[in-house]
């Protein structure tokens, strides 16, 4: 399926994830990550190399499709990317399993509630993460 831009468009493949399934695929996500990322730091530093504008340039739209790749990627897995280098996994009961780029395992989640967002200036919505053991009752 094509846009009038002859782009692919991605239909959106959403996947539920219990908390053993989130755990157990965050590997994944974080070699997507950590190679993503690495692709990005490396072109971070030739900007420092590049002299000319047209150079700079060019170097910031390699990144910026880099940054879209490691998107799609992400969506493509089920998961929900949030923002640059934050993964979200649905669980399917109004909240979802969160993971940033640093934490060795998913330690929080947010509940999926516009009013509980706050929308920041690019539009997209920010949801206040808390520590996973909210959700575990304590005996």
């Amino acid at each position: 399926m094509y846009n009038s831009d002859s782009k692919p468009i991605m239909k959106k493949m959403i996947r539920i994830f219990t908390r053993n399934e989130a755990d157990a695929f965050l590997p994944v996500i974080m070699r997507l990550t950590g190679r993503h990322r690495e692709q990005m730091e490396h072109l971070w530093a030739k900007l420092n190399n590049h002299s000319t504008r047209i150079s700079i340039l060019d170097t910031y739209r390699l990144l910026n499709q880099l940054k879209e790749k490691w998107f799609m990627s992400v969506r493509e897995t089920g998961a929900i990317p949030l923002r640059l280098w934050e993964v979200s996994f649905d669980s399917g009961d109004g909240f979802h399993y969160s993971w940033r780029l640093g934490e060795e395992k998913i330690d929080h989640f947010y509940r999926q509630s516009p009013a509980r967002s706050r929308i920041l200036s690019d539009g997209s919505r920010f949801h206040q993460r808390k520590s996973i053991g909210f959700l575990i009752p304590k005996v």
